[in-house]
């Protein structure tokens, strides 16, 4: 079995084909969402810059907490065909530099802003990442202005508080209920900590991170709190997605599986992962879905005062494209702030999950070694 990083290659290979907004000049006026991306080849040297578009107002277009039940995947996948990425190398350590500075700015903007650029040459291709929302053409930057530009007063208060850690500025800002968004972009800018520990952060670091932050404080939580009496299943889908969250009356602990069925030809690839109560130390191979589905499930018991085990199952069908870790993270929400089927035994909370998926948990479980040291209550499925 490949592992879930060369999967991810080769599924987001079939989508290159997309067409994406076609620039036809090396001179740029629009807005910013506002958005910025930060690569992370070459570390500690990144290539970063701003997020475009020809639209006046394009804040939808970098906001995926609100595309969810809103917009169709092509819809989605439109808004990001029609941004293109602006890059320049830099040093992560150079937060003084004017361009860098304008990509803070632009960054902490509370709405869209006017955008005027130049690149040294005209921008073509797109990308398409599972960890990250895919966008359109490319290039090279030279420059780029905006006008007008207003900072969101919680950011600009977090901004310049230098003696306030990274870790207090996103639990403080989650906790004013900003998007998760505008967090991680922040952070990927520079804009929190203490002031000579500041530096850009790789958008796809920072995506993670900032769910690493929110998870692990709900967990400290959650682990002072009384254990649920119940099963209880937690469902929803979209995006060719089905989630199945399973929480157990135990201590906390956490297990998650992803099976992605006919992606790639009739196959089916599987990856899992999962923590005991004492947590881990290690990066998960399942990648960003991993640590943002925990934030949200831990947010909430935490939110509701309750401790308990949790694991999710989550099945892709055909007609799935990857447009980022966003969708792992909107699909628990959507679960976890709906109704729950409660169950008196696992037996029946797992049957119904084998009732609703294409594999089956039998199948499923197989690849899940936390949930499988209760198989003595589960001998209809091994």
């Amino acid at each position: 079995m490949i592992g879930k990083k060369i999967f991810l290659k080769k599924i987001t290979e079939q989508h290159q084909h997309i067409k994406s907004i076609e620039i036809k000049d090396t001179k740029f006026e629009g807005s910013s969402p506002p958005s910025v991306f930060i690569g992370r080849q070459s570390y500690p040297y990144v290539l970063a810059g701003p997020m475009l578009s020809q639209e006046t107002d394009s804040i939808i277009y970098d906001t995926p907490e609100k595309w969810l039940g809103s917009f169709q995947k092509n819809e989605i996948i439109n808004f990001r065909m029609n941004l293109l990425r602006g890059k320049q190398k830099m040093s992560v350590y150079d937060l003084t530099s004017k361009f860098s500075e304008k990509l803070r700015e632009i960054a902490l903007a509370k709405k869209s802003s006017y955008a005027y650029a130049e690149f040294t040459k005209i921008p073509r291709g797109s990308t398409f990442s599972e960890e990250n929302q895919p966008f359109g053409p490319s290039a090279p930057i030279k420059s780029v202005e905006t006008d007008n530009i207003q900072w969101n007063q919680h950011f600009e208060k977090a901004y310049y508080d230098t003696d306030l850690l990274s870790r207090d500025a996103v639990l403080g800002l989650y906790k004013k209920e900003i998007g998760f968004t505008a967090i991680q972009k922040a952070l990927s800018v520079g804009a929190f900590g203490k002031g000579r520990n500041r530096k850009l952060v790789p958008t796809r670091w920072s995506i993670t991170a900032t769910d690493d932050i929110v998870g692990k404080h709900a967990m400290e939580e959650v682990k002072q709190n009384e254990v649920i009496k119940e099963y209880r299943i937690y469902e929803s889908e979209g995006l060719h997605n089905y989630f199945a969250i399973m929480l157990t009356p135990t201590k906390w602990q956490y297990e998650a599986i992803e099976a992605f069925i006919n992606i790639l030809g009739n196959k089916t690839f599987m990856f899992a992962d999962y923590e005991r109560y004492e947590g881990r130390k290690e990066y998960s191979d399942m990648g960003g879905c991993y640590y943002a589905q925990r934030a949200v499930i831990a947010d909430l018991l935490k939110a509701k005062e309750e401790q308990a085990g949790a694991f999710v199952f989550r099945e892709v069908y055909e007609g799935y494209t990857p447009t980022g870790v966003w969708i792992c993270r909107e699909l628990t929400r959507k679960a976890m702030h709906g109704e729950y089927k409660s169950f008196s035994t696992m037996n029946d909370a797992l049957t119904y999950i084998h009732n609703k998926t294409l594999l089956g948990i039998g199948a499923l479980s197989r690849n899940m070694p936390l949930l499988q040291q209760n198989k003595h209550t589960l001998n209809y499925y091994f």
